[in-house]
């Protein structure tokens, strides 16, 4: 270490500076990377997985209302109104 000691004001300030802006680059490469890397799991949510989250909201939407038939048929009390329901 003597020999930065050693090395005029200019030249310490320069070595810093640059060692400074080496390091900016190198977390702004790697911030960059991840941000890639985030895109890619997002374009990952949206071809792969949503449409079969949304495909699992229409199959409730069916079940809830093939339930609500079968409660209707169950409460008629009407057996032409029963036949209407198991259509």
């Amino acid at each position: 270490m003597r020999w930065f000691n050693n090395l005029k004001m200019g030249r310490k300030l320069f070595a810093v500076f640059a060692l400074l802006t080496l390091f900016v680059i190198t977390m702004g490469g790697s911030a960059l990377r991840e941000i890639a890397c985030i895109g890619n799991a997002a374009d990952d949510l949206a071809r792969i997985r949503m449409p079969g989250i949304q495909n699992n909201g229409e199959i409730r939407y069916f079940l809830a209302a093939r339930r609500t038939i079968e409660y209707m048929h169950i409460l008629s009390n009407d057996a032409d109104e029963k036949k209407g329901f198991e259509a």
